[in-house]
């Protein structure tokens, strides 16, 4: 079987969920992706929303197997350094220390709104997939 995720950010901040995970080939689930109407997401103390077209889908805390954070803390030294960021520049945190981050970044918020800007396929279980060199 076949993953596929979307990713979405706000700045240094990542998230990559799971929006399909029935694709019998790589490309019926890289077709999923590309024709995702999933365009951002809210993310609560409590799930992540995400939205796009009229459709919902809510991704609750506990489905840790659904979605991976990750922070790229260095980003500033990297333009500096003119160099594009690379999966190593990023850190993977957990839900909590995502939203400590960005109630950091952006004081008084509860909801914290991310756009989506890739979609990714995976094949085999999602955090095992990812892990994977």
């Amino acid at each position: 079987m076949y993953i596929t995720t979307i990713g979405f950010h706000n700045g240094d901040f990542e998230v990559e969920v799971v929006i399909c995970d029935t694709s019998r080939t790589k490309e019926e689930a890289d077709k999923v992706g590309e024709t995702s109407l999933f365009d951002h997401a809210l993310l609560l103390e409590s799930a992540l929303v995400l939205e796009g077209g009229g459709k919902v889908k809510a991704v609750p805390k506990d489905r840790v197997t659904e979605y991976q954070f990750r922070l790229c803390e260095n980003r500033a030294q990297i333009h500096a350094e003119n160099r594009v960021v690379e999966d190593s520049d990023y850190k993977h945190i957990s839900w909590d220390e995502a939203i400590a981050y960005l109630k950091r970044t952006f004081p008084g918020r509860e909801v914290f709104e991310l756009e989506s800007y890739y979609h990714g396929v995976y094949e085999g279980e999602f955090l095992t997939a990812i892990q994977s060199p």
